[in-house]
């Protein structure tokens, strides 16, 4: 899970870094790294893991997976989850000042997401339907026009999903989105 998350930062922020940063977005951009590594690094070093925690949880639940935890596994899982989040800064930071880091070197390609750890075949979780509805039910009233409107992007992230095997939307990465959002920005929709 940890190295999931560091590949999957590492790889948006290769992204962002080659569309190039202007001085006041390279600055911004090393005074939040350098902010975050020094509070999530002395966390990391009390093995204070509660902070991380709703993160952790808000991760899992992005993947479509839902887990409670002892307390035990709780402090395990959120220590592991940590260190990711502390290297992925460490990497990032390298970065910032000048040196390579590369994302396939230091965070190798695994499985496309954790659902392909748990099933490979991404069958688990709501469907593309099931997730349209509550996504249309989520705010009453919503107007028809707009869950319309809404249905032909959300038909366009379904195909391009099933053309990378991808079966509901559970199987969905940061990676994927940004590959979908420049897919429909080169078709110029």
């Amino acid at each position: 899970m940890a190295q999931f998350w560091v590949r999957q930062v590492l790889l948006t922020d290769e992204r962002e870094r080659s569309h190039g940063l202007d001085d006041e977005r390279f600055d911004e951009l090393g005074e939040r790294l350098d902010v975050q590594r020094k509070s999530l690094g002395r966390m990391l070093a009390q093995g204070r893991i509660e902070g991380i925690l709703p993160a952790l949880e808000s991760f899992l639940h992005l993947r479509g997976l839902e887990a409670e935890f002892s307390p035990e596994e709780s402090q395990r899982a959120g220590y592991a989850f940590l260190r990711g989040v502390v290297a992925a800064l460490d990497h990032q930071r390298s970065r910032h000042q000048g040196e390579l880091v590369s994302t396939d070197t230091v965070a190798p390609a695994g499985p496309a997401s954790i659902q392909d750890v748990l099933d490979p075949t991404h069958t688990h979780g709501p469907t593309w339907d099931e997730i349209f509805a509550l996504w249309r039910a989520h705010v009453p009233n919503r107007p028809k026009s707009t869950a319309i409107a809404t249905q032909t992007p959300w038909r366009d992230l379904k195909k391009f999903a099933a053309s990378k095997e991808i079966k509901n939307p559970a199987g969905i990465t940061p990676v994927l989105m940004s590959e979908f959002a420049q897919a429909m920005h080169d078709l110029g929709t």
